[in-house]
């Protein structure tokens, strides 16, 4: 996949898979390096660890671009292969079914097909009303998935899944092999800007998994998508080269009829206990081929050979079921499968418009078939209509396949049908024509559910880019900064830059002068720096003496320092601050000075500080 180039409108290019740079996982980085610096060398290494997260047990409704058919339809959909369209191109193949898979028989069948060719982990099944199966909701998934695969996985704990209990034998007959499953699933390329055959947001690129069954009509169809993460137990390397025959068990229970049996494991024999049965019952299941497959009739397909094996066998047996009175039912052993995906459709309908239209009766004019309505020179035929407050009255409709040219109505667009209705000025009649035109359009529109999601993925956007204007508009005000002419110089302007930019420069144009540089009025706040307090602490006669033993540093804190006015100056350089010399020797002499401030500060100190030899004349002093 190295050319990105879009295909033109209405057309797609066809890919045979997308492997992603990384697979679902937990991964460490490691970086390493050697520094030389003259004749030293000095190692550096980091190390960061990473995960890389996926889908795994169910898929998110944002992960899925489309469906076809789509979800809750009905119609004629007997010749259409359904298929799932996800999103990312990679989804497919970011997970390994298991690290080694059984190979095909005759890797070399297809040119085209490498021996490392990937196989998808997940599976697209059609079921259909009649057949065994059912879809539990929320099982957890070591009641899923056997112990082996489980442990193969990971065993991942305290996860909820959507199962599928399915027969054994129909999924063995539905379930398709590694060698379909890759060639079952692709990648298509079209124009993001193509309205038909993409979605927004997208990049152009899809991946689209296609069911390897038809559905049959006059029949309800549930379709699911399975996960086949570890499922080595159930993944067969070939497809079926012809009918399978299964192996069945008689659950057989002495002095007792069950109607409703347990389903053992074809693979139990011997005694088995079983809850509910009366004292000194006995169940027990003896194995058994099934019988010959003698064929199809036409009407039947593959999947019923399993029902016929059920009848043959009950019913060869039915002899030994009056000898004894014991009851013989087939077992059919269950497997389960985690669902990531399902949605359900009806197949009904005389056929697809093609079909249609090759069955329309195409006589001339002056042949058609029984009483047919009048028709006005305009095309319009006249039509029953029910007003709003409950009365008939007739209006005229004229639909879009009319013998002549038509002008377009220039007065739209329309927001409701009702604008669209319009009264014939020669008949003085309505004629509902476009309002009948608009409702069909809004009707079809409302049944397409990738539009809906589309209108609401449009409105949420245009609530969110209106709150982001008015939000634009306060900073403009509030800051005065220009962040662009227009709604859109608006909407893509970098606010955050602008207004920091803007605000830095009010703050330094516009600020009031310092006073207190150093803070000297917060340290006068300190109690211990204070005569009153210090007076009041040592019981001192005088408050000279507190001031005293301050050392006369209420005197510098107490002092109330002008505001020095701040020139900022105007913009210089480097080179013209070093060629400024009596500049640079003022503000030589100045710190210098500062120095010996502070060489005088620390001298005094050390002299206070030192012990003195005369007593301290304070009360209270030791």
């Amino acid at each position: 996949m190295t050319d990105m180039t879009p295909p033109p409108k209405g057309s797609m290019v066809l890919y045979d898979y997308a492997l992603p740079p990384l697979k679902p996982g937990n991964y460490r980085f490691q970086v390493s390096g050697q520094i030389e610096a003259g004749s030293h060398e000095h190692e550096v290494a980091n190390e960061r660890h990473f995960v890389v997260d996926g889908p795994r047990f169910i898929l998110n409704p944002g992960d899925i671009a489309g469906v076809c058919p789509p979800n809750n339809a009905q119609g004629p959909f007997g010749s259409v292969l359904p298929q799932i369209v996800m999103r990312r191109r990679t989804l497919p193949w970011e997970r390994d079914i298991a690290e080694t898979l059984p190979a095909p028989s005759n890797p070399k069948a297809l040119s085209n097909q490498q021996p490392d060719y990937p196989t998808p982990w997940f599976a697209l099944l059609l079921l259909q009303e009649g057949e065994d199966y059912q879809i539990k909701p929320g099982v957890p998934l070591e009641q899923v998935l056997p112990s082996k695969v489980l442990q193969a996985i990971g065993s991942p704990q305290n996860i909820l899944v959507d199962s599928l209990d399915i027969d054994a034998a129909l999924l063995a007959d539905i379930l398709p092999s590694r060698e379909e499953l890759q060639l079952l699933t692709h990648v298509r390329q079209v124009d993001p800007n193509d309205r038909e055959l993409s979605v927004e947001g997208s990049d152009g690129f899809f991946a689209v998994q296609v069911c390897n069954r038809l559905p049959t009509p006059g029949l309800k169809a549930q379709m699911v998508l399975v996960s086949l993460e570890g499922r080595t137990d159930l993944l067969k390397a070939n497809p079926p080269a012809e009918m399978r025959a299964g192996v069945y068990g008689e659950f057989v229970v002495d002095d007792t009829i069950l109607l409703n049996p347990v389903v053992f494991s074809p693979v139990v024999a011997g005694p088995v206990p079983v809850a509910g049965l009366t004292a000194g019952a006995v169940a027990t299941t003896a194995l058994q081929p099934a019988p010959e497959f003698k064929g199809l009739r036409d009407t039947q397909s593959r999947l019923d050979a399993p029902r016929m094996f059920q009848k043959a066998d009950v019913a060869e047996r039915s002899p030994h079921k009056a000898e004894t009175g014991r009851l013989s039912l087939p077992i059919l052993a269950r497997k389960r499968l985690v669902v990531l995906h399902k949605w359900s459709f009806e197949c009904e309908g005389e056929g697809d418009f093609q079909g249609l239209m090759q069955r329309l009766d195409v006589g001339l004019i002056g042949k058609v078939k029984g009483p047919f309505p009048k028709v006005a020179d305009s095309g319009h035929i006249p039509v029953p209509l029910g007003t709003r407050v409950g009365t008939q009255e007739e209006a005229l409709y004229r639909g879009p396949l009319v013998p002549f040219p038509l002008t377009r109505d220039p007065a739209g667009p329309y927001h409701s049908a009702d604008q669209a209705r319009r009264v014939s000025p020669e008949t003085g009649v309505e004629d509902i024509s476009y309002a009948a035109a608009f409702e069909v359009g809004r009707l079809l529109a409302a049944a397409d559910g990738r539009l809906a999601q589309e209108l609401m993925r449009w409105r949420r956007t245009s609530y969110r880019l209106s709150a982001r204007l008015g939000t634009l508009k306060a900073i403009e005000t509030l800051v005065k900064v220009d962040l662009g002419a227009n709604l859109a110089q608006k909407l893509s302007c970098p606010v955050l830059p602008l207004a920091s930019i803007k605000l830095i420069d009010g703050i330094a144009q516009n600020a009031p002068r310092m006073g207190d540089v150093w803070g000297l009025g917060q340290l006068k706040q300190v109690i211990g720096l204070q005569p009153e307090a210090v007076s009041m602490a040592y019981n001192l006669t005088d408050i000279s003496q507190a001031r005293q033993v301050l050392m006369g540093l209420d005197t510098p804190l107490g002092t109330s320092v002008a505001p020095q006015a701040v020139n900022l100056g105007a913009s210089t350089t480097l080179e013209a601050v070093l060629a400024d010399t009596a500049g640079l020797s003022h503000l030589n002499a100045q710190r210098v000075g500062v120095l010996d401030n502070v060489k005088v500060r620390l001298d005094f100190d050390l002299a206070v500080t030192a012990p003195s030899t005369s007593p301290t004349n304070i009360k209270g002093g030791q």
